[in-house]
């Protein structure tokens, strides 16, 4: 079982009853049944990495082993990189390492499976010289970037460079939390420049030391009623 990849599962799980809340526990018990490659690429490459998620389709549709591989944005090579500018802000996450800083921002995609996905969130660093290093790519691939809920959840693995688990939210959350053991953890955000109804957030490793240990995280609005995942 790999956290992340579950915790995707979890969040595009439709429950059995369509009025009864997702049993997440359950969800999380069955584990992943379509996995997502992930690669990352050191030394100033970059990597386009994309969850492969199930695609559950009413209450009759079955996952079944061996189905395609949800399409994935073409991996860019270093020269391309300069022609994939940051899309708005470039979001400092006040973590540092080695490298640089831990930054989050946007960047534009091109994948014709995906009429409605034009972008995706990059997790890279900000050195010391001011230069930008694209570490981990992440984007929707079962729908529309600009549905509503959580759209791309990565992050936390314990491969170099170490990266925290982040990801982005559609809608007006006001605050995102997950449990670590018995603690309820709240996500660091920023919003989108280019949109303010995307939710950029981010859980430090100090929180949140790998994508193992967290539940699927939840939202809430400025009055802290919930948001739909």
């Amino acid at each position: 079982m790999t956290g992340i990849d579950d915790l995707r599962a979890a969040l595009r799980e439709q429950p059995e009853d369509a009025y009864a809340p997702p049993d997440l526990p359950r969800i999380l018990a069955e584990g992943r049944r379509l996995r997502r490659r992930r690669q990352l690429l050191q030394c100033g490459a970059v990597v386009a990495v994309v969850a492969v998620v199930a695609l559950v389709l009413g209450l009759t549709a079955q996952v079944r082993g061996g189905s395609p591989q949800a399409p994935v944005a073409a991996q860019p090579t270093a020269a391309e990189r300069e022609e994939r500018p940051p899309l708005g802000r470039v979001v400092g996450t006040g973590l540092s390492d080695s490298v640089g800083e831990v930054v989050l921002y946007m960047v534009a995609i091109d994948v014709p499976e995906l009429p409605e996905v034009h972008f995706g969130l990059m997790a890279g660093h900000r050195t010391p010289g001011g230069v930008l290093t694209a570490d981990l790519l992440a984007n929707e691939t079962a729908g529309a970037a600009l549905k509503p809920g959580f759209r791309v959840l990565d992050g936390g693995s314990e491969q170099e460079p170490r990266l925290p688990v982040f990801g982005y939210y559609v809608g007006p959350a006001g605050r995102i939390t997950t449990t670590v053991g018995t603690r309820t953890v709240q996500a660091r955000q920023a919003l989108w420049s280019q949109d303010p109804d995307v939710v950029i957030f981010w859980f430090p490793p100090a929180d949140v030391p790998s994508d193992t240990v967290l539940t699927p995280p939840q939202a809430y609005d400025a009055t802290g009623a919930v948001l739909p995942r």
